[in-house]
């Protein structure tokens, strides 16, 4: 008998009670170091070490809330990057390599597109959708490793150098940027005409 995808979305506790061995079970395995740790004003789901002792915050989102949980995640990594030298110190077993900064992965069932389009923007987070596998009778859970951008999206281009004047081109089919323009090449009403004060 073959394994099947359950109907239902996995319940976010039961994400979050096996977030350990569904990471470590990755393709690319992530060490569990820490479940439930206070982060910024709220807990963090999971921090894991990845092979090269870059920390990794693994944030579950509920169906829906995936958008909202991108941003939070962004935010739990900018909050955990300075702290890692002292977890180091205070932990060094742990084998994390503060200069490698830490990384995203955002677990979710399902992922909106402009979800998988920021992260696609975003260095260093990755997305993973998790499977509810039924096989006789019985169900599993599993991490899907997925690519950031929606399928047959042309790659995000490259931004400017840090401190650069970002170029400007214009949209395929609009003019570009022309000067002298007036009032009512904008469409906007006249402006009534100043008299010069008398003298």
């Amino acid at each position: 008998m073959s394994a099947r995808i359950a109907r239902a979305a996995p319940e976010r506790a039961q994400v979050a009670a096996a977030l350990a061995e569904l990471v470590a079970a990755l393709p690319a395995p992530l060490h569990p170091l820490a479940e439930g740790v206070f982060g910024l004003d709220a807990p963090l789901d999971l921090v894991a070490r990845d092979g090269e002792g870059g920390a990794v915050v693994v944030r579950v989102a509920e169906p829906g809330e995936d958008l909202a949980a991108l941003a939070d995640l962004v935010a739990q990594c900018v909050w955990l990057a300075p702290r890692l030298r002292d977890w180091r110190r205070l932990a060094p077993a742990l084998g994390l390599a503060p200069e490698r900064g830490a990384r995203g992965l955002l677990v979710a069932p399902g992922f909106d597109p402009r979800t998988r389009a920021a992260a696609g923007a975003l260095p260093g987070i990755a997305l993973a959708r998790v499977l509810a596998l039924e096989w006789d009778g019985e169900t599993a859970l599993v991490l899907e490793p997925l690519a950031a951008a929606p399928p047959g999206a042309a790659p995000a281009p490259a931004g400017p150098p840090p401190g650069a004047a970002p170029e400007t081109t214009p949209e395929p089919g609009l003019p570009g940027f022309r000067s002298g323009l007036r009032d009512e090449d904008l469409g906007l009403p006249r402006r009534p005409t100043r008299l010069a004060p008398r003298g």
